[in-house]
């Protein structure tokens, strides 16, 4: 039984697993979708044609050959230009005009082949957890708000990261980076006894992605809330541990979730997708 976290493990190496047919067991969502969810346009096409593109912002995917018809845009600015492939808030840019949003997009498509355009939501950014129970029944984990998000910004690369100069084992210089975005007075978790009615937006939203999906055992979703508690999904991520850093460990225990329950439930769940062998006993040498 492995628990699965982290790019490489949850889709490189998972894939060569099943392509050898090993019979080891992986906590988490199937491969197909860490290699869906790693790639924003590819979430944004899953949910367009099963029907939920409404449970994302506004928005499309542009690729050098459609890249005129983004003259089109039926919203208005300002718009989020997000170069898919690339994590941690790199590659996202908000653009108030036409000029700085081709500009963008150009500088995007050198970097891979496709770009996802969204209208910019002003409100409140927000990240919470799903999990599946072995009954089939989806869990609502916490849900804290960025308060070093403004509702006219996005969660870009400075807000996360915090560079330094530091020293090597063999006493050279080296440039080293440290996550400061959850650090005390940036985030807080919603009470959510106190703000049902956002609690309830939420639910919906992200229990209608995790169903559309067909995502198991859990998720992570980064979302945007307007001014009138309208929710969208920004990304879909599937990548987590059980350790104490872990999104889903963080965020189960803030609900009364014991780590070592969520773990021993995912843990359930994956030995019951064992696939029973086809054993025929014989009997008498027959």
């Amino acid at each position: 039984l492995m628990q699965a976290f982290g790019y490489e493990t949850c889709g490189k190496y998972r894939k060569m697993f099943e392509k050898m047919g090993n019979p080891s067991i992986f906590m988490g969502p199937r491969t197909d979708l860490h290699f869906i969810t790693n790639e924003k346009a590819l979430t944004r096409k899953m949910l367009e044609s099963r029907g939920k593109a409404a449970a994302m912002a506004p928005g499309m995917v542009v690729t050098k050959e459609n890249r005129d018809s983004i003259h089109d845009l039926t919203f208005q600015f300002p718009v989020v230009v997000k170069v898919p492939t690339l994590e941690d808030s790199k590659g996202v840019t908000k653009c108030l005009d036409e000029q700085s949003m081709m500009v963008a997009v150009d500088l995007a498509l050198d970097i891979g082949e496709r770009v996802v355009v969204e209208k910019f939501i002003r409100g409140k950014e927000l990240r919470t957890g799903v999990i599946e129970d072995e009954n089939g029944e989806l869990i609502l984990l916490g849900i804290f708000e960025y308060d070093v998000i403004k509702p006219d910004s996005i969660k870009d690369y400075d807000l996360v990261w915090e560079a330094s100069v530091g020293k090597d084992s063999a006493g050279r210089e080296v440039e080293t980076y440290q996550i400061i975005l959850y650090g005390p007075g940036r985030t807080h978790f919603v009470d959510q006894s106190r703000e049902s009615k956002v609690v309830e937006n939420i639910k919906d939203a992200v229990f209608c992605v995790f169903r559309a999906m067909d995502i198991e055992d859990y998720a992570i979703f980064d979302l945007r809330m307007d001014d009138v508690g309208n929710v969208y999904v920004l990304e879909v991520n599937l990548f987590s541990c059980f350790g104490a850093l872990g999104n889903i460990t963080k965020l189960a225990k803030s609900v009364g979730l014991a780590n070592n329950l969520v773990f021993d439930m995912m843990a359930k769940k994956a030995l019951g997708r064992i696939k029973k062998p086809n054993v025929q006993i014989l009997k008498n040498g027959n």
